[in-house]
């Protein structure tokens, strides 16, 4: 985490708050992001947001661009 602050001034969160994003990007396949419905997703999305799913764990019926 330190390293994430340091080198790429990034800020690692625990947990997802209930503020809009223009670009979420889902690099991890935890637990946590696993058992994350489908609204909560797509509420989590500013207009015309997207969401970039690298590891495949959305549902199908989300439209993400997907790696």
């Amino acid at each position: 985490i330190d390293l994430c602050r340091r080198e790429y001034n990034l800020e690692i969160f625990h947990e997802i708050s209930e503020e809009k994003y223009q670009v979420i990007i889902l690099a991890v396949a935890h637990e946590y992001f696993k058992k994350i419905k489908k609204e909560k997703w797509v509420n989590l999305l500013k207009p015309q947001g997207i969401i970039i799913d690298i590891k495949g764990l959305l549902p199908r019926e989300i439209d993400a661009i997907r790696v």
